[in-house]
């Protein structure tokens, strides 16, 4: 009787059942590997070539926003200082207009009455001021008319500025129309290695309304 059990139990079909169950979970392939490897590295390529078209972006726009940047906020400050030029509508002699043009266009010198209340027609008391390109790449603000930087007020700039030009037009019209300052800037990030492309330029024509005494 024990035998008949025990041979009925070895031979029932409940534990090939169970075997079954075990055996049709099956582990991740050889193939499944290899293919997620791929898939994984694709990925990861594609993000490091993002990585570095970011940082080339930024390497070549970066350094550029900043210089014009710097470069505007210099015109800015010659644009202000401009703007309260005292002087006559027509030149008759050089410097009544409040603007002269010294070193061969490099120096702009520009009359202010920094008074309260102004005094426009009385020159006795104003101040000369000027703007000039330096030896090291930067612009000086000074406290003179000399055309060499007498009394230096500030210097503008971080050494990267190429080149720095001013002419005045005479308005040939009425005197109560507006005489005219025309600058340029140019600036590189750097000066000593720089070409055409590398350069940034900033231009502006500026009116100086006559603030002074009469035309003569």
């Amino acid at each position: 009787m024990k035998n008949k059990f025990f041979i009925k139990l070895l031979f029932s079909s409940k534990p090939a059942k169970n075997i079954s169950k075990i055996t049709s979970k099956r582990g991740i392939t050889l193939i499944e590997v290899i293919v997620a490897s791929l898939v994984a590295v694709m990925v990861l390529a594609s993000l490091a070539s993002i990585d570095y078209s970011v940082r080339m972006m930024y390497k070549g726009i970066g350094p550029r926003s900043l210089l014009a940047a710097e470069t505007t906020a210099i015109m800015q400050h010659i644009s202000r200082n401009i703007q309260a030029t005292v002087g006559d509508a027509v030149e008759t002699a050089a410097g009544n207009s409040g603007i002269l043009i010294n070193n061969g266009s490099s120096q702009l010198a520009i009359r202010q009455d920094r008074n309260s209340p102004q005094t426009p027609s009385d020159y006795s008391d104003d101040e000369w001021v000027s703007y000039s390109l330096s030896a090291d790449n930067n612009i000086l603000f000074c406290n003179d008319n000399t055309g060499a930087c007498g009394s230096l007020l500030t210097t503008l700039g971080s050494g990267k500025i190429l080149s720095f030009t001013a002419s005045f037009t005479e308005d040939s019209g009425p005197a109560a129309l507006d005489n005219q300052i025309n600058i340029t800037i140019e600036s590189c990030a750097d000066p000593a290695t720089c070409v055409a492309a590398d350069i940034f330029t900033v231009s502006t024509t500026i009116s100086v309304p006559s603030k002074g005494g009469p035309s003569i």
